[in-house]
């Protein structure tokens, strides 16, 4: 897929922001170091998934779309770009976000988009109005309580790959290229827990209704009492967003009928039609029902008969308008994260416990019961609750203005700033391109290769071109993840001439069937160009590739020291500056006319040599991302330590900043990344005896 399409497709998770306001960094990432203790990796989601997700959540450009999680911003900058949508993504990772950022800018949308770096769990969601998201099941249930409180009746939540516990989703959609093939779709019910009374008119006389409901989530249950008569159950119940539905067979004016009720939602009251079905004709009328005023916060004794080891005080309060608990057992008071509301309806789990013992049920003026639940257990307990006190006086704060009427900021000038033009534009090339040493076909016999000396693997194919050791500078005051600028020695190694093509990988696929990994956007032909670079690879992949066709990778060292050609170039290109006609990035121009991927060495080499060491594919090294001053001991070159592994060289899809030469990308090595290639090395080949 090209660049157009992998802008257009551009689009996945999110993350709110206090640094959203900060000025927009100007080159490396320097607006904050990597988190590496992130709750989710960052996992890109296949394009056709974004935009499936986005329409499954009913997308239009009236949405306000909150991106939690949101890497490089592809499932926003899809809504906006595609579907005129406006929104906010957030995310711990400030390369992310600073990536993020830069393509929305390039895309034009930086006026509808706004990227923050913010833990979800501080983000303020009331303005959201669609929630596409890609986390794991852990993580989407801490999140879950938070959507309750903030989102609005109707909202919708679509989650890649994982659910939300216990939360029943409104449709499980299948896609052949999610993780596990599947997404799922919420909508935020309603709260409709409660008493709801009306009038109806039943043969000609007017007969008071009483309608009870208990909720969980969006299942309802409840009774329905017409006039005197019993109150019987429902035998249709549901929310759906504001829409309520509720319905059962009564008694009223000596006939058998049913009542049905269809109403939107609206706080403590509902207006819809009622709908009178006997034998005659169904009979509609208006329905406008209210429910009984009921505050539950104050404090509440629990107790479960027969289990004093779980007495407890629930202590429910409002803060800035949302419901919020604490639970007080064994001289201890803590917060219960898990805690819901629904009018009168309330779930809280004890937290603390791997399978922790649920209460769901309802409260009334004076008291509670329900049910206590756990994994494993034979059978439900019952509980049961008492009013005994006022909630703190300090918690109950004013209801905030209504979601609806919120909207995400602008983003702020500095960050929807064009880029520099060094990084954006094409910068005039150097007068004087630095040619590379002659070449000569080396073999071992010859003995100590020369610069300039090019090896060919017959495994594979690959050209290697032989790197003369020596001493640079690795690192810049550019960007804090390239601080400390230190000293180091390299010791001399052969490097391939070209990044790994697809003709190459291609062959390794036929050979190692089984064990070969299939790129990420192998299915678009555009990325399966042969002379092109394989891209969309993972660490591990080209691990295993290099390890079929006996070579090796290079590491951070190796390949700063290789781009810089020993004369400490910013820039790894002929001239050791950046522009159009010496590398292939973000937008076209001069001899970039690709929206994607190019031919490997459509661009001159550098001094050394090596073609697209700027641009074009991402390069996998061997090295974990970690701080300054690099040591080749200090673990970050244990191949069997899983973690962030550091990418080089910038792509397509990246601005001309990206391809400094001592630009540090990062990224996940068992997961597929869009961008990322690879190249070859080898160390030194002993002369045969």
């Amino acid at each position: 897929m090209a660049k157009a399409l992998a802008r257009a497709a551009v689009a996945m998770a999110v993350v709110l922001a206090a640094l959203g306001a900060a000025a927009r960094p100007a080159a490396a990432d320097d607006i904050g170091p990597a988190p590496q203790d992130l709750d989710v990796p960052y996992e890109v989601t296949h394009p056709e998934v974004v935009e499936a997700m986005l329409r499954a959540g009913g997308i239009s450009d009236k949405d306000i779309v909150y991106d939690l999680g949101c890497g490089d911003g592809r499932f926003l900058i899809m809504a906006a770009k595609k579907f005129g949508a406006r929104g906010v993504g957030v995310d711990l990772d400030p390369q992310r976000i600073r990536e993020a950022r830069d393509i929305a800018a390039h895309e034009g949308l930086a006026d509808r988009t706004e990227f923050r770096v913010e833990d979800i769990m501080v983000t303020d969601l009331r303005p959201a109005t669609l929630i596409p998201f890609y986390m794991g099941e852990a993580f989407n249930t801490k999140v879950r309580p938070k959507f309750f409180r903030e989102l609005a009746p109707g909202v919708a939540v679509v989650s890649h790959a994982f659910g939300m516990g216990d939360w029943e989703p409104d449709k499980v959609l299948r896609h052949p290229k999610a993780r596990g093939g599947v997404f799922y779709l919420y909508h935020i019910p309603a709260p409709v827990g409660g008493t709801w009374r009306w009038t109806a008119k039943v043969g000609g006389k007017e007969v008071p209704v009483v309608l009870a409901l208990e909720q969980q989530f969006q299942v309802l249950h409840g009774t329905l009492q017409v006039g005197g008569a019993a109150a019987v159950p429902l035998t249709t119940a549901a929310i759906a967003g504001k829409e309520l539905t509720v319905g059962a067979p009564v008694v009223a004016d000596g006939k058998a009928l049913k009542l049905l009720c269809h109403g939107t939602v609206d706080g403590d009251a509902v207006q819809g039609l009622q709908q009178w079905e006997g034998k005659g004709d169904a009979e509609s009328s208006p329905w406008a029902a209210r429910r009984d005023a009921f505050d539950a916060a104050g404090r509440w004794d629990v107790t479960v008969p027969g289990h004093k080891e779980f007495s407890s005080t629930l202590t429910i309060f409002r803060k800035d308008g949302q419901p919020f608990a604490r639970l007080g057992r064994d001289g201890k008071d803590q917060p219960l994260p898990d805690f819901y509301l629904w009018g009168t309806s309330v779930r809280f789990d004890i937290p603390g416990d791997k399978k922790p013992a649920v209460f769901t049920g309802g409260l009334t003026a004076e008291g509670g019961r329900g049910t206590l639940s756990k994994e494993g257990w034979s059978e439900d307990l019952t509980w049961r609750a008492k009013r005994v006190g006022e909630a703190p006086a300090v918690a109950r704060s004013a209801d905030p203005a209504p979601a609806a009427e919120a909207k995400p900021a602008a983003a702020p000038a500095a960050t929807a700033a064009t880029v520099t033009a060094e990084s954006t534009e094409a910068a005039p090339a150097a007068a004087e391109t630095i040619a590379p040493p002659p070449s000569r076909k080396w073999k071992p016999e010859m003995g100590q290769p020369q610069p300039g000396d090019e090896y060919t693997n017959l495994k594979d194919g690959s050209v290697l071109v032989w790197i003369p050791g020596g001493e640079c500078t690795m690192g810049s005051d550019a960007g804090d993840n390239e601080k400390p600028p230190h000293k180091v020695k390299v010791e001399g190694f052969w490097l391939g001439k070209f990044e790994v093509t697809n003709r190459q990988y291609t062959e390794y696929m036929k050979q190692k069937p089984q064990e070969a990994e299939v790129p990420f956007l192998w299915d678009d032909p555009k990325f399966r160009e042969p002379e092109c670079p394989v891209v969309g690879v993972t660490w591990n992949a080209a691990r295993a590739y290099c390890a079929w066709a006996g070579l090796a990778r290079p590491t951070e060292v190796q390949w700063e020291y290789a781009a810089a050609a020993g004369r400490q170039l910013k820039y790894p290109t002929a001239t050791g500056r950046i522009g159009r006609d010496l590398a292939n990035t973000l937008g076209t121009g001069g001899k970039d006319k690709w929206d994607g991927p190019s031919p490997v060495g459509s661009f001159p080499p550098n001094p050394f040599g090596l073609y697209d060491m700027a641009g074009n594919a991402y390069e996998w090294t061997t090295s974990r991302f970690m701080p300054y001053p690099y040591s080749a001991t200090d673990g970050r070159e244990n191949p069997n330590v899983r973690g962030l592994r550091v990418l080089r060289g910038g792509g397509w899809y990246f601005p001309m900043d990206y391809c400094r030469t001592a630009y540090r990308h990062r990224f996940e090595g068992f997961l597929r990344y869009d961008y990322s290639g690879f190249r070859v090395m080898l160390p030194p080949i002993a002369a045969p005896k």
